[in-house]
């Protein structure tokens, strides 16, 4: 019966009367009721995580370089080899007291930041707090930190417009050191997630270290968020594919054992359909 009806109707629909339409394409009216087109479309997922965007300070009179989104394809995690409990605002003013009268800083130089409570710890919960805006190229790879990259990220960096610099008081121009032997400038192709804590072993340069057979680690609500995090990025721009870490571009202890979670941030974030490198 319910088979019989539907042929009848889509014969009705197919049914189109000459002296109604001698010289044109009428549109069945089964397509219309079917027209996948109609359909509502899909929301968009739900953010897996809430990323703050606290007001922070800047300096005026510093140089940055405003990049083409597309360039990014890393993350790179580090730790502030701060004390667990300083904010996003500690880090900021930190970063500015960096800089001097002939070459200040514009603002905290990584793209965000994570509260971490140490493994065994309760506070401070894990928050998210955007510190530079993505479209800003960071200041955390190193200076002069150039690493290979694929050939899309070169095409894309070649390109006018892929990085501009200059004061925020003047014009912005594309940048001349975009590329060094082949390499790209790792500041300008990456993105920068740092865990508020430190994770290094204590030494002098590092006396807020953890002691000696008392390694530190970020506690599991911290990587969940680190992994969240990762992959909510990577919803927003495709590209993000590659998960690394600081001590990959420059010698140096950071980010401390955070290194050794990798793995499991890359895990966390499968859980939510992403893949990293």
């Amino acid at each position: 019966m319910k088979k019989a009806l539907i042929l009848l109707i889509m014969a009705q629909a197919l049914t189109v009367s000459a002296k109604d339409c001698a010289h044109c394409v009428t549109t069945p009216t089964w397509l219309s009721i079917f027209n996948p087109f109609s359909l509502p479309a899909v929301p968009a997922p739900e953010p897996l995580i809430e990323i703050r965007t606290p007001t922070l300070a800047r300096d005026s009179g510093a140089s940055y370089c405003r990049r083409n989104t597309e360039v990014v394809d890393t993350i790179v995690f580090h730790h502030t080899q701060t004390p667990s409990t300083s904010t996003v605002q500690n880090i900021n003013t930190l970063h500015l007291d960096r800089g001097s009268a002939a070459d200040p800083w514009l603002m905290i130089g990584y793209h965000y930041t994570i509260n971490s409570p140490y493994a065994g710890g309760t506070v401070p919960s894990p928050v998210v707090n955007q510190g530079r805006p993505f479209n800003l190229a960071g200041s955390h790879a190193g200076t002069n930190a150039y690493k290979p990259a694929g050939a899309e990220t070169r095409r894309l960096m070649a390109l006018d417009g892929a990085m501009r610099c200059g004061r925020a008081t003047g014009p912005l121009t594309e940048a001349s050191d975009k590329f060094r032997d082949g390499l790209v400038k790792a500041n300008y192709n990456t993105v920068a997630i740092a865990l508020i804590g430190n994770y290094a072993k204590r030494t002098t340069e590092n006396p807020g270290g953890w002691r000696a057979n008392s390694p530190r680690y970020p506690s599991a609500s911290t990587i969940e968020m680190a992994g969240k995090l990762a992959c909510e990025l990577q919803r927003q721009h495709p590209r993000l594919t590659t998960i690394k870490w600081h001590s990959f571009y420059n010698a140096t202890d950071c980010p401390g054992l955070v290194k050794d979670r990798i793995p499991q941030i890359k895990a966390v974030a499968a859980r939510f359909g992403c893949t990293f490198n």
